[in-house]
């Protein structure tokens, strides 16, 4: 009898090693993963619009709402450098049934950055297994925030109210033809270039005036002078995003055109102030003249407004 009890403890023994090694190597059941489809593949915003967020809507199927609610999320990344994108936040998301969606509101943060960019939104796949198929990439196109656009019209002969201080008369004079121009690269940046008279330019900050002597003395004209700037003053924001701010003078030479066709160079920089609410821009300037024999150090302030000044 002790030895049948012996026999019968030993096979519950033997059944329940089985059944623990029949439990240790079972394979694990894996869902099949998600088929996420974007509803659409781009999405446009304009740091300068009245808003900077937007919603996508992203039908789902092979999941349920309640693996939506726990595991979706998404993914950033900045088309150029192919790192995680920070510019760009999740707001509220939205899961719904019949049918199964996810609803998503995305807002872009004001930044420094002064070029176009895209940011390539995506499915987090390591929360949510997601299957490939169409649409599974949304592509954000952001256009920067634009301060110089301020003091620039899509017309032509278009040129905002320009003035210098004559310090003679100890008055603001006014300076015509400042053609504004921007920078295809940098939203910050403001020009004055004459894209409108062959082999001509605009009359620079009244450089004609100021260098006339060296001009050959006389008559000038800005046909003659042949001054264009594409790029002329930075307006930095105070915060990204802000309508006021400083302006730095870009440092370079200035190329002149004597009556006699040959050049002379004219180095400046200066620094200034701007303000997109009053539309105006305030800045001082120095030319260097010592190129040609001239001081290294000359002073003079100008006002850019989109408005006429009383003065």
């Amino acid at each position: 009898m002790k030895q049948q009890l012996q026999y019968m403890l030993m096979a519950a023994g033997m059944t329940a090693m089985v059944a623990c090694s029949k439990t240790e190597n079972a394979v694990p059941v894996v869902p099949p993963p998600a088929t996420v489809s974007f509803s659409s593949t781009v999405a446009n915003i304009d740091m300068n619009g009245s808003t900077t967020s937007f919603s996508v809507v992203i039908p789902v199927s092979g999941a349920t709402k309640a693996d939506l609610e726990s595991k979706f999320k998404l993914i950033m990344t900045d088309s150029a450098t192919n790192k995680v994108d920070t510019s760009l936040a999740v707001t509220k998301t939205t899961v719904s049934e019949s049918p199964l969606q996810v609803t998503v509101e995305i807002n872009a943060k004001h930044t420094y950055d002064t070029a176009k960019r895209t940011v390539f939104v995506t499915i987090d796949s390591t929360a949510l297994p997601v299957a490939s198929g169409a649409n599974t990439k949304l592509a954000v196109r952001i256009m920067p925030f634009a301060p110089a656009a301020t003091w620039f019209k899509n017309e032509s002969f278009y040129a905002p109210n320009t003035y210098y201080f004559n310090e003679a008369t100890q008055k603001w004079a006014t300076i015509p033809a400042h053609f504004s121009v921007l920078d295809s690269a940098n939203a910050t940046v403001l020009g004055f270039v004459n894209n409108y008279v062959a082999e001509s330019g605009v009359p620079f900050l009244n450089m004609m005036r100021i260098y006339n002597a060296e001009m050959g003395g006389g008559s000038t004209s800005a046909k003659t002078a042949k001054i264009n700037v594409p790029r002329a003053l930075r307006l930095i924001p105070a915060t990204p995003g802000a309508r006021k701010g400083t302006v730095e003078v870009i440092n370079q030479d200035v190329v002149v055109t004597r009556k006699d066709g040959t050049t002379f160079n004219v180095s400046f920089s200066g620094t200034g102030t701007f303000d997109m609410d009053t539309k105006l821009i305030e800045i001082d300037v120095n030319f260097d003249d010592s190129a040609f024999g001239g001081a290294a150090v000359n002073k003079y302030s100008y006002k850019f407004s989109v408005d006429k000044l009383t003065l």
